[in-house]
């Protein structure tokens, strides 16, 4: 069966202020280690008869990997095949030498970790690149022929004022890239961030700030070519991330790695957030051990899933059209919810021949998307 593949790799140079995804210092004994155990996983994978519409490649930092693992990590996945490859990236790691490896191999997107052109900012999250090797980072992958690139910022840093900010997406616009994410800075639990944060040693932006910051960023982005699909993603037409659609539609996906998570036959799960435990486990005659957590959706936990993952679409739902793919009349078990969110101007609804058809966020249902989740869920 055809599904996409998402691929973790959970070393790090320096865990980021902000970062709450599993992720440890790099090591490269225990990286070839863990490689192989990747490799093992994929090809098994493969022998069960599975094939990979996409694949993601994601951290941690993949790009931190030494050249020859590198190397031969790209090269034994056997990438050909799938449509879209995704490979994510740090400016300080991503060497030539890298790009032209992954190119090779079979890499055909780049998504660039530039979170902030700004040195303060940087800084200020604990990232080990500055803004210049942002730049030459892009600039070099499109030189060496990738021409699907895609870069993360990241807005409502306490020291980044808005005409800051607006500098930053005037900078992104004109650098070759064809994709833009961004998404507003979070104190997760148990962050360092999160801890300087309660030790009041600086002042968040408010939460008008972060929304003038939002409101401002998308109007920009548009106006220059790329278009909101997505809460937090801009492409240009044509170069929408293929691989997160499929989340985002709540369609089956396999997941490897440790702290990764798969979601197949109405089953979520989650890896071993462990890279040690993990490349024991993968070869061991049951893949009991590899999981922490394992949970078989209901019909209707999964209908409702399904409904607040395709809100964060551009078109949201066609109520007739999310009926025929999960079973489950929205209307019927929610109607109550959303003729109550669209007073709150959260929702808009859409009609044919005087019945409801569809639903989708407002530009306010963007800025309060949590909030409209927890309604619905």
């Amino acid at each position: 069966m055809d599904i996409p593949l998402y691929i973790h790799i959970p070393f790090c140079r320096k865990k980021c202020f902000y970062c709450d995804f599993y992720s440890i210092k790099y090591d490269a004994e225990l990286a070839g280690e863990y490689i192989n155990s990747l490799v093992f996983q994929v090809k098994r994978l493969k022998d069960e008869g599975y094939k990979f519409s996409t694949v993601y490649i994601g951290g941690g930092t993949p790009s931190v990997l030494e050249p020859r693992l590198f190397e031969r990590f790209l090269k034994d996945l056997g990438l050909s095949g799938s449509s879209e490859v995704t490979l994510e990236a740090n400016p300080e790691s991503l060497t030539e030498q890298k790009l032209k490896t992954a190119r090779n191999s079979g890499v055909n997107r780049l998504s660039i970790g530039v979170q902030s052109f700004d040195d303060d900012a940087l800084n200020f999250l604990g990232r080990v690149h500055n803004s210049a090797q942002a730049v030459k980072a892009v600039e070099s992958a499109y030189r060496i022929g990738f021409k699907n690139i895609s870069i993360d910022l990241i807005y409502g840093i306490p020291l980044q004022r808005f005409d800051l900010w607006m500098k930053e997406l005037a900078l992104a616009v004109t650098l070759p890239v064809k994709h833009i994410s961004f998404y507003s800075l979070t104190y997760e639990e148990g962050t360092l961030l999160s801890k300087k944060l309660s030790n009041k040693e600086f002042l968040p932006l408010s939460q008008e700030e972060e929304a003038k910051m939002y409101r401002r960023g998308v109007r920009f982005l548009e106006s220059r070519g790329f278009y909101r699909y997505e809460i937090s993603n801009f492409s240009l037409k044509g170069f929408e991330c293929k691989h997160n659609l499929s989340y985002w539609a709540n369609l089956p996906y396999q997941g490897i790695g440790a702290g990764a998570v798969s979601f197949t036959d109405g089953v979520r799960r989650k890896f071993l957030p462990d890279v040690r435990q993990y490349t024991i486990e993968v070869k061991g005659d049951s893949s009991r051990g590899l999981f922490v957590e394992e949970e078989r959706l209901s019909p209707l936990r999964h209908a409702l899933e399904t409904a607040v993952l395709n809100l964060r679409r551009r078109g949201g739902i066609n109520f007739h059209e999310f009926t025929k793919d999960t079973g489950v009349d929205l209307l019927a078990v929610r109607s109550k919810e959303i003729h109550n969110l669209s007073k709150e101007k959260m929702l808009s609804v859409r009609k044919q021949k005087g019945r409801l058809s569809g639903t989708r966020l407002t530009d306010r249902g963007f800025l309060f998307y949590d909030y409209v989740c927890r309604k619905l869920l």
